[in-house]
């Protein structure tokens, strides 16, 4: 058992509880990453991290990368779950090349070449 969900490991009124606790993230820690949050749309699927994504319509939005987008504004650091409705994203810093998808018809794709390229462009190193 490691260290991590040891610690989360409780007794509460003497039945013992075990919490997982998901310490996935896109952040590859090779350079700090900055992070910020933005409002994601009302319905959309699981996204994992390492998610690649666009502007959304409104100010402080966002919305998951389709295969054909460069205007990439950052990569999601955590999973969020089916219409969670905001998300940590990584807008410098770096992440592995190897979890970064986009959307495309609700399923998940890796990402392109001139996707990846253009996260250089913003600071996200990969």
């Amino acid at each position: 058992m490691n260290l991590l969900k040891l610690l989360l490991l409780s007794v509460v009124n003497g039945v013992t509880a075990e919490a997982e606790l998901n310490t996935r993230r896109a952040a590859d820690g090779r350079h700090p990453p900055f992070i910020t949050s933005y409002t994601l749309p009302a319905t959309h699927i699981e996204w994992p991290e390492g998610t690649l994504l666009v502007a959304g319509s409104a100010t402080g939005s966002a919305k998951a990368a389709e295969p054909g987008d460069t205007d990439i504004i950052g990569v999601l650091d955590v999973r969020v779950g089916a219409n969670e409705q905001s998300g940590n994203v990584i807008i410098h810093g770096s992440c592995p090349p190897d979890i970064l998808k986009s959307v495309d018809n609700d399923e998940l794709v890796d990402a392109t070449a001139e996707q990846i390229k253009a996260l250089k462009g913003i600071g996200v190193f990969v």
